[in-house]
């Protein structure tokens, strides 16, 4: 459990569960087996996604030619440090589509 800072005078309050780690994460949908998110061994399914916290500063890294649905990310980003998705090569392009 960590702490987090207040202003003075208030009583300071607690987020559960680890804190992010701070890593890149690779999503390739055309695969057989899930990884475990790894460049050589990337997740296969936006699932498997669940329940990882990005931290600041990491990258999504999605394979090219790959529509990816369903995807829900958990993390906070910030100004100096975003979260980031990214084709993992430079093209074509991953497409994200929001659900209607």
């Amino acid at each position: 459990m960590r702490t987090r800072r207040t202003t003075p005078g208030r009583t300071p309050t607690t987020t559960r569960g680890p804190a992010p780690e701070l890593r890149d994460y690779y999503l390739d949908v055309n695969l057989e087996e899930d990884g475990d998110g790894t460049k050589r061994h990337p997740f296969n399914s936006p699932a498997s996604l669940k329940g990882i916290r990005l931290a600041p500063g990491a990258t999504l890294f999605i394979r090219s030619r790959t529509v990816v649905e369903g995807l829900q990310l958990a993390g906070n980003g910030t100004l100096e440090a975003p979260i980031t998705l990214a084709s993992l090569r430079a093209r074509p392009r991953a497409a994200l589509r929001h659900p209607r």
